[in-house]
């Protein structure tokens, strides 16, 4: 371990700051007191996104009518878009949304696997079903060769030269995860691309950055990726829309569309405006944050420095997660305590912790947190994690993962109930 445990934590006068900007920080209204580490799942709410829910759902109003109502929900989808572009870090190309990531990333799919040469697709073991089942469904269906590197279990990521070893000159498509949500490992997203097309220079490649975007900047022209995902309540925002970036190249493939709109424009039929007012209540939110760590004015400059905020913080938590701190020992000293895909490295990853307690179910360790007040998570082989968890030799596991709102203390909370599951099982 480089750096000390508390190296980089937000002051706890900022942190306070934070969580007083978010609804159910420390109870719920079906648990009551707990604490939440089940982020990657879906994170909390701010209180200015719930706000926006009741007073923009209301209005019934919707593009296209000669009202002052419809001309206020235009605006707001458009800045809402804008501040999706701003997040991106886009110059170029096209944002679009849709109710899920998942489906904005099956048409993305789709179009690249129908409308661009190659014989083959590459994808990875590590992926979300969004990428994982929608490159082999196209790939079929197209007669290509659907090539996965494997997962490393060691590290939990994907090495780069086993993507590498897949891509010829027939790669038509290249599509993987950003971080794993399920090992919390973080690809070499910028590395893996520039290498991929020295092999081959004009290969399409479609990032899933549902689990990597809530912490931690993203920049999509300095990947120079074709297409990049997220998920808004993944970071703050509301269930009911995903966005994804496009680059002009992507765009311009034939795609599901209404022909009476620019051919360009992916986006379809009518949108819930209220969750663009959402979003532009998260990216408003960042900006403030942001203020806190630079001078500059320029909204993007704050996005990213509150970005880079919450990655720091969130690997300090990351550090007292395995660690420890004090007398309280972290999971790397707890025998009882197996991790999975860690290598002993804290860079290259998001807080995401994968586990397993000596003699307890998943299912039922996930349960004692619960009677202890800590939520944390499960994955078992489902339609969503099957193939991830057969790669790490496991059937189910425990998830922690945190975000750039939680403390040192509910981290020391989770340590302690850890300590006390010794055993448990016998």
């Amino acid at each position: 371990m480089s750096k000390p445990i508390d190296a980089d934590l937000l002051a706890p006068q900022l942190l306070d700051e934070i969580r007083a900007c978010l609804m159910h920080v420390e109870s719920d209204p079906f648990m009551g007191p707990r604490i939440f580490l089940e982020n990657a799942g879906g994170s909390l709410r701010l209180k200015s996104v719930c706000e926006a829910v009741a007073r923009e759902t209301a209005i019934p109003d919707n593009e296209g009518r000669i009202t002052a109502a419809s001309a206020h929900v235009s605006e707001m989808i458009q800045r809402g878009r804008e501040d999706a572009r701003l997040f991106f870090g886009a110059a170029s190309g096209r944002v679009v949304a849709a109710q899920t990531t998942t489906q904005i990333i099956f048409r993305i799919i789709r179009a690249i696997a129908e409308n661009v040469c190659g014989s083959n697709i590459v994808t990875t073991s590590l992926e979300h079903p969004s990428i994982f089942d929608s490159t082999r469904l196209y790939a079929e269906a197209g007669g290509k060769a659907w090539r996965v590197a494997a997962l490393n279990p060691a590290t939990g990521g994907v090495d780069p030269e086993a993507i590498l070893r897949e891509i010829d000159h027939e790669t038509s498509l290249l599509a993987f995860i950003h971080a794993s949500n399920i090992t919390g490992a973080v690809l070499d997203a910028a590395y893996i691309i520039r290498e991929a097309r020295r092999i081959k220079p004009d290969i399409m490649v479609v990032i899933d950055g549902t689990q990597h975007a809530p912490h931690a900047p993203v920049d999509v022209e300095a990947l120079g990726c074709d297409a990049y995902c997220f998920a808004p309540y993944k970071i703050l925002g509301k269930v009911g829309i995903g966005f994804g970036w496009i680059s002009d190249r992507v765009a311009a493939l034939p795609h599901d569309r209404l022909l009476g709109k620019a051919f360009e424009d992916w986006n379809l039929g009518t949108q819930e405006h209220a969750a663009y007012v959402c979003w532009s209540a998260v990216i408003d939110y960042l900006t403030w944050l942001g203020q806190k760590a630079t001078a500059s004015c320029d909204r993007r400059a704050q996005i990213m420095a509150a970005m880079e905020l919450a990655a720091r913080h969130e690997h300090a938590l990351l550090r007292r997660v395995l660690h420890g701190a004090g007398e309280q020992r972290g999971l790397l000293a707890m025998p009882h305590v197996t991790l999975y895909g860690f290598d002993g490295q804290t860079t290259n990853r998001d807080c995401v912790v994968a586990f397993n307690v000596e003699g307890l179910a998943a299912a039922e360790a996930v349960q004692r947190y619960r009677e202890a007040g800590v939520i944390v998570h499960y994955r078992s082989s489902d339609a969503y994690s099957r193939h991830v968890l057969e790669a790490l030799g496991v059937t189910s596991l425990v998830r922690l993962s945190a975000l750039h709102y939680n403390t040192r203390e509910e981290i020391d909370r989770f340590l302690e109930v850890a300590d006390c599951l010794r055993g448990a099982g016998e």
